[in-house]
Order: C-alpha cells, then sequence, then structure tokens
C-alpha cells in the first residue's frame, strides 16, 4: 500500500500568494498540513541566513521550496512522484 505523499505549507496570514499555493495543492487532491509561521516561531530560527520573506514555503517529502510558487510545487510533486516509482 503506497504511503500518500507528505506535503506542509508554512505560510504568514493573509498572503496572497500562501493563498495561491494553497489552493493549488488541494487542487492536486493531497493531504495538506498547513503551519502558520505566526503561531510556530520555531519555524522562523530554522531559515538560513539572509531569508528575509522565504513565505510561502512548501516542504513535499524530505525537499523544501522556499518562496515557492504553483509551477514550483507542481516540479517537486512531479519530481517527488517518479524518485517514489523507483
Amino acid at each position: 500500500m503506497e504511503t500518500p505523499m507528505q506535503v506542509t505549507l508554512y505560510h504568514l496570514p493573509g498572503c496572497t500568494r500562501s493563498e495561491a499555493v494553497k489552493a493549488f495543492i488541494e487542487e492536486q487532491g493531497l493531504c495538506l498540513q498547513i503551519v502558520n509561521v505566526l503561531t510556530h516561531p520555531r519555524v522562523l530560527s530554522g531559515l538560513p541566513n539572509g531569508v528575509h520573506t522565504p513565505f510561502p514555503s512548501v516542504r513535499v517529502g524530505k525537499n523544501t521550496i522556499l518562496n515557492a510558487t504553483p509551477q514550483q510545487v507542481a516540479t517537486a510533486l512531479r519530481e517527488a512522484s517518479v524518485s517514489d516509482q523507483a
């Protein structure tokens, strides 16, 4: 039995880019974990130096995309699907 792909969205409330990425992921029918970075400040402490506005960020499997767009998420989902099949 296949394990569902883990997708996590790290977002700032009210961010229109975050909403667009969230809508895209939900359209794919994937199970989505949403993390509000304002209520989970430890997420911010784990960012690389020099990253000031990394949101929305999306983790697909073990890969994280900073400043994610729906197109980048689609690519990551395809790549993760291929690696799962290998």
